[in-house]
């Protein structure tokens, strides 16, 4: 939340940062922010809380809060998936002359956000997961829904790397921006891949299982949970 909180007041203080990538890392930090803040009342208020339980899942704190979580994941993901689609665009138009989305990524981003959190609540899939937290309710079908967008944004992303290499010449004098590029990427999607493969493989390994009983089951899931903070965590303070 701190780095998300910082990235969003430089945007808003200094006009040179709402400049694109700067919309669409704005973007980025929003979901981070909304699913962090999701994860923090949900420590606060679960049934092991020193509030007490408040998570029923008939309960409107539990219906609002299943909410953020499903509009912070989708906009993290469509973000994501802009950000790359973003540095192909720039390299296309620096070698040929072609449009750069602007407006059209965020009006895609809510307009597949929007569809999709109607989608969840017009099939009545918001509620408990099996561990008690407000989301999207635990079934095979959330699994699939969630474990294939998250794979295919992986070999995305690592495409957009091969891309970055192949089309930018090796002049001297970008020679040192490309290498700069390709590191930074390199590390981004480097560490998404690692926290999205272990979310991934938590979504559909909680599909296998209707109860929480064994060992794996537990840890497999409290990694892919460590993995969903560290994600908004890590990825923050590079982006900083």
């Amino acid at each position: 939340m701190i780095f998300s909180s910082f990235i969003i007041i430089t945007f808003i203080k200094y006009k040179q940062c709402r400049k694109q990538p700067g919309d669409i890392i704005l973007g980025i930090s929003v979901a981070d922010f909304i699913l962090s803040s999701h994860w923090f009342i949900t420590a606060l208020f679960s049934n092991h809380g020193r509030f007490g339980p408040h998570t029923d899942e008939d309960s409107l704190f539990c219906h609002i809060n299943a909410v953020f979580s499903v509009i912070g994941g989708v906009f993290t993901f469509l973000y994501n998936v802009s950000f790359c689609l973003y540095v192909i665009l720039v390299i296309r138009n620096a070698l040929k002359k072609s449009t750069i989305w602007r407006k059209r990524f965020h009006v895609v981003v809510f307009t597949f956000t929007f569809i999709i959190l109607l989608y969840c609540i017009w099939n009545k899939t918001l509620g408990q997961t099996k561990y008690g937290t407000c989301s999207m309710k635990s079934s095979s079908k959330k699994a699939y829904f969630s474990f294939v967008p998250l794979i295919l944004f992986i070999i995305f992303a690592w495409v957009t790397l091969v891309y970055i290499r192949m089309r930018l010449p090796n002049a001297k004098k970008i020679l040192k921006a490309k290498n700069e590029l390709i590191t930074f990427y390199s590390i981004y999607i480097l560490i998404i891949s690692v926290f999205y493969l272990m979310i991934a493989i938590m979504f559909m390994y909680n599909s296998t299982k209707d109860e929480v009983v064994s060992f794996n089951h537990k840890m497999i899931n409290t990694a892919g949970n460590i993995a969903k903070i560290a994600n908004s965590v890590i990825l923050g303070f590079i982006r900083v």
